[in-house]
């Protein structure tokens, strides 16, 4: 039913719906132009240049539009989205967003432009981060180091952006930009070519995260996380971050640059801290020599990495750490390769016999599953006895960077089980309880099913009822269509009316003016009659004077007395005349 507002409850224009977005958002009206955005998407910022590309349409708004601005012709199921172009130019973004933007911006139901861009800042470095360290990147484990706020400088009933700010005691990243200014007036919408599917719909048209400014953004409960809350593996990557990064807090520059530079960037800040820097160093510079030495033909190597039969330098500045590998020699009465002095270089690689293979589980031995096992009585015993002649035959720096490489792989392998392995015991409880609340579930299937039915018998009879009210709705609704449309007519022939009445008021006020015009002009005239017989009478009385003066002369002896203007002769004699 239409929504009826009278001529006396005032301009429905006095509600204003965006009365909550702050001063300066509100007074920020789009500086784009279409030249700018077309530069823009050529330029690839939208989608990185992907095929993603072709799926989605850029528009300038209109000049009375904001960004905080929703489509109310389709608010539940929106067909475009606002973007800042900062956040694709300066700070890397691109859609469709990533698993983990997804999840997170779900989590603190906030659309992507009411977030500001240092904030958008510091989820592109975590995601970075937990990359390249080869972690999972975790909204609970990022919630956990930032808390979201509202810095409004115009008290809790206005909003405008929402920043994540560094969790006190737990701050990894240092700022985007101090003074992040400039943004705010350039924007746009964003929606998908027609056939296509938005990437923040489901598959059911429902939206899967905020597509619109609201005042109640980032109101969820769950966006404060504590340490507490989080699970074992979270905890674990937590743990990791904060030893890496609590004193060296990571710059969104150095990081957001050229990728492999932000990689070799968080790569050796990690290696600063666990000590493996040296090994990184080593292990590169081992799969640099592997790379050069597998060009060759016809030559075996050892586990070094090097050519058998081919001096290496060690003058000094070579091998790990400067060090030079001692000369010396064994005799060849055991049996076992020898080392000899060589002209250009300090030793010589000789030919080494190949190494002898050991049993994988030796008879007598403990196994590495078992509690009491020894690693240190093990390694001397079963790993070492046989390797001797093998190392002696090799240069040491060569083995050293072996012996490096293969401790990096394996602390990288230890990192990524320790994860694994410190989440089995929560798996095994959480497994435990998960059986027991699917029981508890079924016994709540069982009841509500119960329920279902009854609540299904009750269900027929609202829809039935429902049906009944929405006949009368709709008779209602033809009902006040006709009496609006009979209040129109009658509010037109008021006014037609009411037009009649004011021209007839303008012809009696002409006529009344008129009148006294009239008035006026008959005292005027009865003034001059009046004037007019005095003046007659005069004429005349001097007339009759006149005559009789004449008479007098003509006829001396005639008696004049009878003689006037007003006299007339009648049967002989004179007489007075008759008055009307």
């Amino acid at each position: 039913m239409p929504r009826v507002v009278s001529r006396s409850s005032g301009s429905a224009a006095a509600y204003d719906p965006y009365a909550w977005v702050t001063d300066d958002i509100r007074s920020s009206p789009n500086q784009m132009d279409l030249e700018e955005l077309t530069e823009f998407r050529q330029a690839g910022y939208l989608c990185g240049g992907t095929d993603e590309e072709a799926n989605y349409e850029a528009i300038v708004p209109l000049p009375r539009e904001r960004i905080y601005e929703l489509n109310f012709h389709s608010p539940r199921v929106p067909d475009w989205i606002w973007f800042y172009k900062s956040m694709f130019t300066q700070v890397g973004v691109r859609i469709p967003f990533s698993d983990f933007q997804m999840a997170l911006l779900n989590r603190i139901s906030v659309c992507p432009s009411q977030l500001h861009p240092n904030s958008w800042a510091s989820i592109r470095c975590f995601e970075m981060v937990c990359e390249y360290l080869e972690l999972p990147a975790s909204v609970d484990v990022f919630l956990f180091y930032f808390n979201l706020t509202n810095p409004s400088k115009q008290g809790k009933a206005r909003k405008g952006f929402l920043s994540f700010r560094a969790a006190q005691g737990r701050k990894i990243f240092s700022l985007f930009e101090d003074s992040y200014h400039g943004f705010k007036d350039k924007y746009f919408k964003v929606r998908p070519v027609k056939g296509r599917h938005p990437f923040w719909l489901s598959l059911e048209g429902e939206r899967l995260i905020q597509t619109y400014w609201s005042f109640g953004a980032g109101s969820n409960p769950f966006v404060k996380v504590s340490y507490k809350r989080l699970s074992a593996v979270d905890k674990n990557i937590a743990n990791v971050l904060l030893a890496i990064f609590e004193k060296n807090h990571v710059n969104p520059h150095l990081l957001m640059g050229e990728r492999e530079a932000g990689r070799s960037y968080i790569l050796e800040m990690s290696a600063t801290v666990t000590g493996l820097e040296n090994l990184m160093k080593t292990f590169f510079e081992a799969s640099d020599d592997e790379n050069a030495e597998e060009k060759g033909a016809g030559k075996s190597e050892g586990p070094s990495g090097e050519k058998e039969g081919q001096g290496t330098e060690t003058s000094g500045k070579q091998g790990l750490g400067g060090r030079v590998s001692p000369t010396h020699e064994e005799g060849p009465a055991d049996g076992k390769a020898t080392l000899s002095p060589h002209p250009d270089s300090d030793v010589e690689l000789i030919h080494t016999p190949k190494k002898r293979k050991m049993s994988s589980s030796p008879e007598g031995v403990l196994t590495v599953m078992e509690r009491n096992f020894d690693a240190s009585k093990f390694i001397d015993s079963q790993l070492i006895p046989g390797t001797e002649e093998h190392f002696h035959a090799t240069e040491l720096s060569g083995q050293a960077r072996w012996m490096y490489r293969t401790l990096l792989r394996g602390a990288v392998i230890a990192r990524k089980a320790e994860f694994e392995l410190s989440g089995m015991e929560a798996l095994r409880r959480k497994l435990e309880s998960s059986v027991k609340a699917n029981n508890d579930f079924k016994a709540q299937v069982e009841l509500l099913q119960g329920q279902l039915s009854e609540m299904g018998g009750k269900l027929n009879a609202a829809e039935e009822k429902s049906s009944f009210i929405a006949e009368r709705l709709k008779a209602s609704d033809e009902t006040v269509a006709r009496l609006l449309e009979r209040e129109m007519t009658l509010e037109n022939q008021l006014n037609a009316a009411q037009g009649l009445v004011v021209a007839l008021e303008k012809e009696r006020e002409q006529a009344i003016s008129e009148a006294k015009a009239a008035k006026a002009e008959a005292v005027d005239l009865k003034k001059k009659l009046k004037v007019a017989k005095e003046q007659g009478k005069n004429a005349i009385l001097m007339t009759e004077d006149a005559l009789k003066a004449q008479l007098k002369i003509a006829a001396p002896d005639f008696e004049i007395s009878s003689i006037g203007v007003f006299k007339t002769i009648q049967d002989g004699k004179i007489v007075d005349m008759p008055r009307k």
